[in-house]
């Protein structure tokens, strides 16, 4: 499968204020306050929900004894303009190995969670690691922090659409995640509504032979 791991952010960059505000718009992805990120807990939900929401999801790869993985969960992903372009995910998170943990109330239930993510415990950011590495990549070698796009559509076939390694600070990860929506609604252009179509195929022709070099994997 191949993986693209080049920025899309030049081809979108002109129209993608008013790119991103359409997206959010038609395809209905609500825009929230400042409140807990919902994590999902495994990987195939995810991926079910990224389906069914018709949101692309994030996968967000860290280890907590390094620094840079610390400082993203912390000061980036704890910044509130970044906390609400999240809620336009699915997110699924995942860690090399097990930490503290804190009893936190998660859904009306006292459990015990990572210190770093707050609504997962250690073993399952484990197992969502090995679930990960398993499904995406060939090499036995992650880096991290590290942050993979995936587009989920109706019928479960997925495609990456882009993939972050090393640390990014605020306002790049947010320009990410931004380009990222507008590439995921200009892949789902089909599902638009007609009088928005054209502005969306102007986008996909500057961008054409970007999409097409992603390789279309269906899920298992």
């Amino acid at each position: 499968m191949k993986r693209n791991n080049e920025s899309m952010g030049s081809v979108f960059l002109p129209l993608r204020p008013l790119l991103v505000c359409l997206i959010l718009f038609f395809l209905q992805v609500p825009l929230s306050g400042d409140e807990r990120l919902a994590w999902e807990s495994d990987l195939d939900s995810a991926l079910k929900k990224a389906a069914h929401r018709g949101k692309p999801m994030l996968i967000s790869m860290h280890t907590s004894t390094e620094t840079a993985c610390v400082r993203m969960l912390n000061v980036v992903f704890g910044d509130r303009t970044v906390r609400t372009r999240l809620k336009d995910f699915v997110l699924l998170p995942t860690c090399m190995d097990e930490h503290a943990e804190v009893v936190a109330d998660v859904d009306g239930t006292e459990r015990s969670v990572s210190v770093l993510f707050g609504t997962v415990d250690c073993k399952t950011l484990v197992a969502n690691e090995k679930a990960v590495r398993a499904r995406f990549f060939n090499s036995s070698v992650v880096k991290v922090p590290q942050h993979l796009f995936v587009d989920v559509q109706p019928d479960g076939e997925w495609r990456i659409v882009e993939q972050k390694v090393y640390e990014l600070s605020k306002s790049r990860f947010v320009d990410l995640l931004e380009e990222v929506l507008v590439v995921h609604g200009a892949l789902r252009v089909g599902g638009l509504p007609d009088h928005l179509k054209d502005l969306f195929e102007t986008v996909r022709k500057g961008a054409l032979s970007k999409i097409n070099s992603i390789e279309s994997v269906r899920g298992d």
